[in-house]
């Protein structure tokens, strides 16, 4: 019986999986985009659900006018999860996991 309700829960866990992971990258280092410019970012988020968002940009992965590394890049990963607000109908619970700040 243990081993069957352990299944059904491997199974439902696997199938939340596949029907809510979502992966996008959105690569800004083409010459086409201007690199001293802000382009928002908008993200559809379900208000019953967790999201997690998580922005890494590697040292040096592109130079910048504004870096403030001695190469001219700059590095940035930043984390967390938060839930949607229904059109502002919904509190918006957010956790920030990860979000170090270095001028270096």
């Amino acid at each position: 019986m243990e081993e069957a309700k352990q299944e059904a829960i491997d199974t439902a866990n696997e199938y939340a999986t596949l029907k809510s992971y979502r992966e996008t990258w959105i690569d800004l280092t083409a010459e086409k985009w201007n690199r001293d410019m802000y382009y928002p970012v908008t993200i559809k988020i379900d208000v019953t659900i967790k999201t997690r968002i998580q922005v890494d940009t590697p040292l040096d992965y592109v130079n910048v006018s504004w870096g403030t590394h001695e190469s001219g890049g700059y590095s940035m990963l930043c984390a967390w999860t938060v839930n949607g607000s229904g059109w502002g109908s919904i509190t918006v619970h957010r956790v920030i996991e990860i979000f170090p700040m270095g001028m270096d």
